[in-house]
């Protein structure tokens, strides 16, 4: 065989090795994708469910209740910058999280802006932040929204907003991004009973914390959160 000859066949080759690296690489994060979808729409379906639900759908999910201490320090920064938040509205959640252009975003209706220029109450936004990932190992799936529970349609908040992101309206619609506290600054106006579930290492099935607004391993810094909750929504009434 000529040296052109195998110089041609050995092209071929590296083409069609990387074009299989590509499609392996593509259909995979879809799959990804995908899954993270069905996922969150059987836990927002199962929620709206008056009849009982098939817990297998939180089988192997899992998240992290706020380790001990955190909350403290945390409230004593955000008494100082959340008020000088660019963005400050209530609203009320269109679409809960979702995956979307490698990160994770949710879909509000503002009901009223407290502050922040160029939004005005019935606007749609997406809100996103950079701390909300899906991972996995093995078998279980560990959703990681900074202590806080999945945002579900129908539910108000109180959102505190650090960016208005610079990107397409027409590819990535409206969107913008909070800070990357320890703790997410979403803020749901209900009382919930947040029951805390005794772990080794944090994690605790999403089946047995699946009502909690948010996540905490110990009562005392639960009750700070909350009582820094309350006042917040003196501050900033919904409505």
């Amino acid at each position: 065989m000529s040296r052109k000859k195998r110089l041609i066949i050995e092209v071929v080759i590296l083409m069609t090795i990387i074009a299989g690296l590509f499609i392996y690489a593509f259909w995979g994060r879809k799959s990804h994708t995908d899954k993270f979808g069905d996922l969150t729409d059987d836990i927002y379906n199962s929620s709206k469910e008056e009849e009982s639900m098939d817990d297998s759908v939180y089988d192997n999910l899992y998240v992290c209740q706020c380790p001990v201490g955190i909350v403290g320090n945390l409230i004593k920064l955000w008494e100082e910058v959340l008020p000088q938040s660019p963005y400050i509205i209530t609203c009320t959640v269109i679409e809960g999280q979702e995956p979307a252009f490698g990160g994770v975003r949710a879909k509000v209706k503002i009901e009223t802006v407290h502050q922040g220029e160029g939004l005005k109450t019935g606007d749609e936004i997406y809100i996103t932040n950079e701390s909300w990932l899906l991972r996995q190992d093995g078998e279980k799936v560990y959703v990681e929204f900074k202590f806080h529970n999945l945002m579900k349609p129908g539910e108000k908040y109180l959102l505190f907003l650090s960016d208005h992101l610079q990107v397409s309206e027409e590819v990535y619609g409206d969107t913008y991004e909070m800070d990357g506290f320890a703790i997410a600054p979403v803020f749901l106006y209900e009382d919930r009973e947040n029951k805390i579930v005794e772990s080794s290492d944090s994690y605790v099935s999403y089946k047995d914390v699946r009502d909690n607004e948010v996540y905490f391993s110990y009562e005392e810094d639960l009750k700070i959160y909350l009582d820094f909750k309350k006042k917040l929504f003196e501050e900033y009434p919904f409505n």
